[in-house]
């Protein structure tokens, strides 16, 4: 029997938020579903970094807590609002001016028409994940890299203006806009070039972009919907929804390690074996938090065979969850 033949789907929505709040919660992570637009957002959108087609962004989660080596990390689930489609018929044709502005006339044909509702979900903009972690080193201006676009690319993003470096491989993939050049150079190491040219052959950094500011290393990562806090509210059950969400941790752990590696100092161990460390450390987090759940969710399913009281189920669930969790970490 699944949850959608005793409980209302609709209403099931809760259910899974509360069971993702206990699994980050017994991470010592905290897990907000209902957030507003993150500080960063409108610095980040002003640099070209996120784009919105409709002017308007949905938050659907955001994650913040500790990583490797006690690092604090913030990462928001950001997503371009759909556009309203707007009345098709004042319009001339869909040529796009700047976010969602068009050529008012004639109406257009049916033939525009179709073209438009063709391309109608492609044309979001951002959609995927805001990581925000302090930076080792202190700096007092703003540096963005957004991805190299060619001819397209301006000599100057508000009032940053671009940085050249000698890595030909590196601007061919990146271009670095600042407002204090021997900063951007110091922040922008030949390491942290590398390290950010293979995580951008990676399929979840081919879209990387980055910023400095405010004292915070912010990585955007546009992965389509891999990082959807709100798309298995209709699981079918609870243990549909651990595997969902113990995949969504699995994501955060990779792209944690891979957003601390870009900033990683060599130090004392060099970075082979600092590296090593921090990947030993999120597979053994997860190698930990697979069986606890799978363990939980087992022992939930045998006490109650039939999900006649969901009310009292779902603590009685979450509750198991979180001491089995809790003690391994």
């Amino acid at each position: 029997m699944t949850v959608q033949n005793v409980y209302p789907a609709k209403d099931f929505s809760v259910q899974v938020q509360t069971l993702r709040k206990y699994i980050h919660d017994a991470l010592g992570w905290d897990y907000e579903p209902n957030i507003g637009a993150p500080t960063i957002l409108m610095p980040l959108r002003a640099a070209g970094i996120v784009t919105t087609l409709s002017g308007r962004f949905d938050f659907r989660g955001r994650v913040r807590g500790h990583a490797f080596d006690n690092q604090s990390f913030e990462l928001f689930d950001v997503t371009a609002a759909k556009m309203t489609r707007p009345n098709i018929g004042q319009y001339r044709n869909m040529n796009q001016l700047s976010d969602m502005s068009f050529i008012m006339g004639e109406p257009v044909d049916a033939e525009d028409m179709a073209m438009f509702d063709a391309s109608y979900s492609e044309r979001r903009g951002f959609q995927g994940v805001v990581i925000s972690l302090p930076h080792h080193s202190q700096f007092m201006g703003r540096t963005i890299i957004r991805r190299d676009m060619g001819k397209l690319n301006p000599p100057v993003i508000q009032d940053l203006k671009r940085v050249g470096f000698a890595s030909s491989v590196f601007e061919k993939t990146f271009e670095v806009f600042s407002d204090d050049q021997v900063e951007a150079r110091f922040l922008i190491t030949p390491d942290f070039m590398e390290r950010l040219i293979v995580f951008s052959d990676d399929y979840m950094g081919r879209n990387v972009q980055c910023g400095f500011m405010g004292d915070k290393f912010h990585v955007t990562v546009d992965i389509d919907d891999r990082f959807d806090f709100s798309r298995d509210l209709n699981s079918a059950n609870y243990q549909d929804a651990s595997t969902s969400i113990i995949n969504e941790i699995g994501g955060i752990f990779y792209l944690l390690e891979k957003m601390q590696t870009l900033q990683a100092r060599v130090g004392a161990k060099g970075s082979e074996a600092v590296d090593a460390e921090r990947g030993a450390y999120y597979k053994a987090l997860m190698d930990t938090l697979i069986p606890a759940v799978k363990a939980s969710s087992d022992k939930f399913s045998t006490v109650s065979k039939v999900f006649q009281d969901m009310e009292n189920d779902l603590p009685l669930f979450c509750e198991s969850l979180h001491g089995m969790l809790l003690p391994r970490f």
